[in-house]
């Protein structure tokens, strides 16, 4: 019965669902996952069940204590005091002494209970790929702060936008393709470090102002193995001039901006930059700029359209 338990579920895709959840860190509290695709406590209460639902969701990285740097912590504690919870309940309706909690499951869970939830800085891992084959799913790990503003700056936490066009671009690989970027306000490196994964043979230049920032893009790049196509250069807005860049950069045939529209006195230079490398492209006629925000400010988004225009 617990096999064919266990077929059903894969049937449905309930835990390629719950996979992907995972992987995600979402929704924002893993106690608003419905079931299915979270198991139920029957299901939970066989030993073999719990095994299986171990070695799909935990990665061997995730079993290694770090003493810096955490990935998705507070999520994961919840996720599985969750998935304890439930192996608890299943077996009290079992009453069979024979079966308990996985022991694999039990550590993990405990260490998470014994790490610090107070750091400044934490490891998140986005993934891509075919949803239904978590083996073919490309990573990329970003060191980033947990809170949104820091040491003065906003640049050192990935923010939804940069998500959003990374996304759009993942499912439109041709737009970016055989073609050399321009990122600016890169932040994290998130999204630049994407694209240049999508095409490692075309140069990928990324850009921020702020010292500790692009110190943090540096770190991340490195963190995913970038190959020398990979660029970083500080670039002020406020002086968009080809000496600030590398000679053979300074024509991009694509702009890349992610979350940059937040501040109305810096509309302006940020149209003026992008106008700027975009006049520079080696084809003017088919350089193009891709620009994703929030809208936090319909003023300051207006004003950018406006400025556009």
């Amino acid at each position: 019965m617990m096999k064919e338990s266990i077929i059903a579920t894969d049937k449905h895709g309930d835990l390629h669902r719950l996979t992907r959840l995972y992987a995600a860190l979402s929704p924002a509290s893993p106690r608003q996952i419905p079931s299915p695709p979270f198991p139920t406590s029957h299901w939970l209460s066989c030993g073999s069940n719990q095994s299986k639902l171990f070695d799909l969701l935990i990665q061997p990285e995730d079993q290694i204590t770090q003493d810096e740097i955490e990935v998705g912590h507070d999520w994961k504690l919840a996720f599985w005091k969750r998935v304890v919870l439930s192996i608890e309940a299943g077996l009290r309706e079992l009453n069979n002494p024979e079966e308990e909690i996985d022991e694999r499951i039990l550590k993990f869970y405990i260490s998470l209970q014994n790490q610090s939830n107070k750091r400044v800085r934490e490891l998140r891992r986005y993934y891509y790929g075919p949803l239904r084959d978590p083996k073919l799913w490309s990573r990329i790990e970003i060191l980033e702060n947990r809170e949104s503003i820091g040491h003065g700056t906003t640049g050192l936490k990935s923010w939804g936008a940069s998500i959003c066009l990374a996304n759009y671009l993942i499912l439109n690989p041709h737009l970016i393709e055989n073609k050399s970027i321009l990122e600016l306000g890169s932040g994290t490196g998130l999204l630049g470090i994407l694209v240049h994964q999508l095409d490692p043979s075309k140069e990928v230049h990324l850009t921020d102002c702020n010292p500790l920032v692009l110190d943090r893009l540096r770190h991340n790049a490195h963190l995913n193995r970038a190959g020398e196509n990979l660029k970083i250069d500080h670039l002020d807005w406020n002086t968009p001039q080809i000496s600030n860049l590398k000679p053979k950069f300074s024509k991009p045939q694509v702009v890349l901006a992610a979350d940059v529209i937040y501040d109305p006195d810096l509309v302006l230079a940020l149209v003026d930059t992008i106008c700027y490398f975009l006049q520079e492209s080696f084809d003017c006629r088919s350089a193009s700029a891709m620009v994703c925000s929030t809208v936090r400010d319909p003023e300051t988004w207006e004003l950018f359209l406006s400025v556009c225009s």
